[in-house]
Formats: C-alpha cells, structure tokens, sequence
C-alpha cells in the first residue's frame, strides 16, 4: 500500500545504452504551488472491498520536507494475511529532490526493511529479511536522479497537467527504479468522500530498469503490475483522491477517506 505512486528523472550514466533515455521528461520542477501540510486517511481495498487502511502526514522544516506513511490490513482481510507498513521521507523542497527513506514492513512470520539513500548519481539501498541468515549488503543502484514514489507524486502534481500531456520519469518505490510513463486523460466527475469532486485522471504504465547483469539499462516489464489510474483533485490543492492499480488478481485502490491541511 506504500508503494503506490510514481517519479521523475533523467538518466545519467553513461553506460546505459537504452533508446528510452532520450524520451524522459525535463526534471525541472514546475510552478504549481505546493501543497500546504496535511494529515491524510486512506482506505485501502481488493476488487471494491475495503481490507486496510493508513495515513500519511506532510510537514515542512526550513528547507525540507518529510512524510510519515502508516498502513495496516483490517477485519478479514487481517485474517488472510497480516501485515503492517510504515515509510518515512525526507527530501528538498526545491525540485523534490529526495535525501532518504525508510521502509518497514511487519507480516505473520517475518519482516522487510529497506534503507535508501540517495546521492547525484544513484541511490545506495539496503534490503534487509528478518529472520533470515543474511545480514543484507549495501547495493548503489546508479541511475540518477531518482526520487522516492511520494517525492515523485508531488513533483508529478507540480506540472501543468493539461489533457494529453505525457511525462516520462524514473521512479524508486524501494527495491528497484522503474520507468514510468504518466499520461493525463481527461478532467471528469469523481465520487469520494461522500461527495462528487472535479477531478484529473492520470493513466500509469511502468517499466523495470535493470541495473546489473548482461540486461543492464534494458527495459523489463512488470511481472504482476498491468496499468494504473489515479485521480487527482482539479483545484488549488491538486491532492490525490483515488488510485486503482490493475494486477494479475484484478484490482487493487487507495481512495481519500479525509483530510486536514494545517495553515502556513
């Protein structure tokens, strides 16, 4: 549930040698005002049923900007398959330039940690399995620049977003980067949160970046994700209101369940 969004970049290393390269998005920020802090819930679901919930928190110091993400499954879904979530950001402000983020991931029998840390050229992560014997090994993964998927959805929300606009960027949810490829359709009607709200529709289609191996650079289709909408608020504060994300088991969503700005 937190690796839900997408992100913007350029490719910068020289020993990629993949056409898409020349295809990405400028990285330049747009002017879209940002968004005022806020406490958000979400809840999360399969195929139209509710099975977890979360929050995110936006806050501002100097400079920078960090956000708390928590999610955990609920009711018979808790049941099935257990498992809470929490992520923390901290980035820049200026072109939502990420510095680190940390990820937790709790289940029934074992838990996942991934650190990473970004630099000009790449991100250094660390993917950690517990229990598990392996004491995990620091990996630079050198495709630059990359943001994290929360830095990548505001940066996204700072561009124009005029109807048929395309926006080619590299995202990392945690694992691995992927390219990403965002294309605004169409203004419509959206109901949520008991109301009907104007909203802009995003289509999401992804790509795996391979960053090792003989197929270094190459572009790797997704083997479960098939596409992805997401709907944004057509208003000054632009805020995500819905998320579907199509898989191999049918759908999965993230709908806005409330939220409060807190003023500047």
């Amino acid at each position: 549930m937190i690796r839900a969004w997408g992100v913007w970049g350029l490719l910068t290393v020289g020993a990629f040698a993949a056409d898409w390269r020349a295809e990405l998005s400028p990285s330049a920020a747009g002017t879209f005002p940002e968004v005022p802090a806020f406490t958000a819930r979400f809840a999360f679901g399969w195929s139209g049923i509710q099975a977890a919930s979360g929050q995110a928190a936006l806050s501002y110091e100097g400079n920078e900007y960090r956000v708390a993400v928590t999610g955990q499954t609920e009711g018979w879904a808790a049941q099935l398959w257990r498992m809470s979530a929490r992520s923390t950001v901290r980035a820049l402000r200026e072109q939502f330039t990420s510095i680190e983020i940390d990820q937790r991931e709790q289940y029934a029998n074992y838990r996942i940690s991934i650190t990473g840390k970004f630099q000009p050229d790449g991100v250094w992560r660390l993917r950690l399995r517990e229990p598990s014997p392996d004491p995990g090994n620091w990996k630079f993964l050198r495709v630059a620049p990359q943001r994290d998927m929360v830095s990548a959805m505001l940066f996204v929300r700072s561009q124009p977003l005029k109807d048929g606009d395309e926006i080619r960027l590299i995202a990392f949810p945690g694992d691995s980067p992927y390219l990403v490829r965002i294309k605004v359709e169409t203004r419509e009607k959206l109901r949520v949160m008991n109301g009907e709200r104007s909203a802009i529709r995003l289509r999401l289609f992804l790509q795996k970046i391979e960053t090792s191996g003989p197929n270094k650079g190459k572009l790797q289709d997704h083997s479960k994700f098939r596409s992805g909408t997401v709907w944004v608020s057509d208003d000054d504060k632009r805020f995500p209101l819905r998320a579907e994300v199509n898989l191999f088991i049918g759908y999965v969503y993230a709908e806005l369940n409330g939220v409060e700005f807190t003023p500047p």
